[in-house]
Formats: C-alpha cells, sequence, structure tokens
C-alpha cells in the first residue's frame, strides 16, 4: 500500500535527480567549452581550468553566463582588468556630462561658462576645399 507520505517522499527523489542531472550537464557544457579544447590544443598544463600556476584570463558574469540576459561585469587578462562595468559606468557619466557642457546644455545654460572657453562667433564658415586624388573634393553639398 501506497501512502501520501510515500509518493511525496518519491516526488522529492525525482526532483533530486533532475537537479543532479542539471547541475552535471552544465558542468559538463563548461569542461566542453574550457578544458577540452585545451586537452585537444595540448596546452591543458597552462590553460583550461582555474588553478594555481596556470594563466587565467576571465570574463565575470552577472546570471548564468550560457544565458542570453547575462551581463559581463569584469574581464581580465594576463592579470589585467580590460573591462570593469562599474568603471565604465562612471566614465560614461563623465564623458556625458562633459559633452553636455561643450553642448551648452549644462546646469548654467550659459553656452560659454559651461565649456569654459570663449569663441568668436564667425557665422557660418564655409566647407574647406581638398584635392584628393587629383580630384577637388568639398565636405560641403555646393561645389
Amino acid at each position: 500500500m501506497v501512502t501520501q507520505r510515500t509518493q511525496g517522499l518519491y516526488r522529492v527523489f525525482l526532483l533530486c535527480q533532475i537537479v543532479i542531472v542539471a547541475v552535471l550537464f552544465w558542468l559538463g557544457v563548461w569542461i566542453m567549452v574550457t578544458l577540452n579544447p585545451a586537452k585537444q590544443l595540448r596546452i591543458d598544463k597552462w590553460v583550461g581550468t582555474i588553478e594555481v600556476g596556470k594563466d587565467a584570463d576571465l570574463v565575470l558574469f552577472y546570471g548564468d553566463p550560457l544565458a542570453i540576459h547575462s551581463v559581463v561585469q569584469k574581464t581580465i587578462i594576463d592579470g589585467d582588468i580590460y573591462f570593469d562595468r562599474a568603471e565604465n559606468q562612471t566614465r560614461q557619466n563623465m564623458i556625458a556630462d562633459l559633452k553636455s557642457k561643450l553642448d551648452g546644455k549644462g546646469k548654467s545654460g550659459d553656452k560659454k561658462e559651461a565649456a569654459g572657453m570663449e569663441r568668436a562667433d564667425t557665422g557660418s564658415a564655409p566647407s574647406p576645399k581638398v584635392v584628393w586624388e587629383d580630384e577637388p573634393y568639398s565636405c560641403g553639398g555646393d561645389e
């Protein structure tokens, strides 16, 4: 006679098996894209796993690296940080502030004061004419 408790335990057992298979599949995928290529190229003494003494080029993700929505947080190559999302965001904010100051869209509203420089108002200057491969070339529409 199968009781309700026995059925519950059987379901928990099946769920544990599913989780174990999923984890083993995930680990197998990582071995397939890291260690196996290193073994095939016979460079697994230097790369392929994260161990002391091996070269480590790392990419750190927010989320599962195999998922399409994961985001790269940091890239490290030969011990040097090539990309850091936090530093990149700070840099992008600084560039946006600088652009807004140069465009005159800063908090002060005065274009010359925001840019920090005086600019002579020359009006609309004609585009420069350049000779390129013995043919005249102009950046403007009128030739």
